[in-house]
């Protein structure tokens, strides 16, 4: 063989060599895609069920006739109770919520925007927690105990309460509480 050929044939197998490496390298590049559309997908459905999860945890349109339920107890605010904010017309409103296999009772309530809302928990017939999730608002009540959850109702809307983790009928209890404007 001359010399000319066998440059020709090194060449040749480097070009091979080439086309098979970047053959490889274009699969993986398509296998890749595949998975980041895949990964696209699912991000996607979670991005769905976020959005059902935020809708169960706060809705800003409040129904038009709401009647507001009437507290156990309730006071006038001082007026710059709660961290010094302005709080002119805002009631302590006290409101006793029982838990039980059969869920909330009751388990709907309504606020008045800017009132200072305390729910009275009471655990019936099991351990049993209490979340409001829009408030970051989370208790854990043992069977027979009552507690108390105090917080501002500062946003109009319909906020999601739920039992979360520890539910005795196995089934998550949900309610909601409805601040008008």
């Amino acid at each position: 063989m001359q010399k000319q050929q066998k440059v020709i044939i090194v060449i040749a197998v480097l070009i091979v060599a080439l086309l098979v490496v970047v053959g490889v390298m274009t699969k993986k590049d398509r296998e890749a895609l595949k998975e980041q559309k895949r990964g696209g997908e699912e991000a996607l459905q979670k991005t769905a069920e976020e959005i059902k999860r935020e809708k169960e945890i706060f809705v800003e349109e409040v129904p038009k006739f709401v009647e507001l339920t009437k507290p156990a107890e309730s006071s006038p605010v001082s007026p710059t109770a709660e961290g010094g904010e302005e709080n002119t017309g805002a009631k302590l409103g006290i409101f006793d919520l029982m838990m039980s296999k059969d869920g909330y009772a009751p388990n709907q309530l309504a606020v008045k925007q800017g009132d200072i809302v305390q729910i009275r928990l009471t655990a019936v017939d099991g351990d049993y927690d209490f979340s409001i999730p829009y408030n970051g608002i989370y208790k854990l009540i043992k069977k027979g105990e009552t507690s108390m959850v105090s917080f501002k109702a500062a946003d109009a809307g319909v906020l999601g309460f739920e039992c979360k983790d520890k539910c005795p009928s196995g089934e998550k209890g949900k309610g909601k509480l409805i601040v008008a404007p």
